[in-house]
């Protein structure tokens, strides 16, 4: 007799990797909606998980003699220029982790040599900015790389284990987003902490009536 299967939906796996703390992040790729024609109104998470289901359900269709050299030059114009957008977005990730990292490093330094308040949060608010970009660029790439795929594949990459690949690649741009977004809560965390210490300022007329 053959087993039940379970009505039971399967976990999401990209979810299991996330933790507790990461619940800001997941409501970002929650709420953020593609506007693209055939994505459109998907939340990133969603179109993750569209990009996940279709690798598995194409993992075991026999590939033949394919390689991805060869599949491009059959490609259109659009699947060129869509191709080519993901990869100069991909390009940008490097130099903005590391503009959010620099900056961030520079608060934290700021802050351990007991510089005055006024420079502590004019650190803390460019650590912010640089690490919003951080996020932007990562969330887009991850986001470009799923687009492309739901656009064009299976067929656009034919070679053995080249969908799987990609949806690897777009998972990890958006694991990259994660990282930029708990270093961005903890800058948010440090600026909070700073405005607690900062002294109240009293009315300049609730001032006089005190004396």
């Amino acid at each position: 007799m053959a087993p039940k299967s379970s009505s039971r939906p399967r976990a999401d796996s990209f979810i299991a990797r996330l933790k507790p703390t990461d619940e800001t992040f997941k409501k970002m790729l929650e709420q953020i909606r593609i506007t693209n024609s055939k994505c459109k109104g998907h939340s990133i998470m969603e179109l993750r998980k569209k990009v996940s289901d279709m690798c598995k359900k194409h993992a075991s269709t026999p590939k033949g003699n394919f390689t991805n050299s060869r599949i491009k030059q059959e490609w259109s114009e659009s699947q060129i220029k869509d191709y080519n957008t993901y990869k100069e977005k991909s390009l940008a990730i490097g130099p903005a982790r590391e503009a959010g990292r620099a900056a961030a490093k520079e608060a934290g330094q700021c802050r351990e040599k007991g510089e005055n308040q006024a420079v502590q949060e004019r650190k803390l608010h460019h650590a912010i900015q640089q690490l919003n970009v951080w996020v932007r660029t990562a969330i887009a790439t991850g986001a470009a790389r799923l687009e492309f795929m739901v656009k064009y594949c299976p067929e656009a990459f034919k070679a053995k284990g080249a969908n799987t690949g990609h949806l690897i690649a777009a998972e990890s741009a958006l694991l990259c987003a994660k990282n930029a977004v708990r270093k961005l809560e903890h800058e948010k965390r440090n600026l909070a902490a700073l405005h607690e210490r900062q002294p109240k300022r009293i009315p300049r007329g609730q001032l006089k009536a005190a004396l």
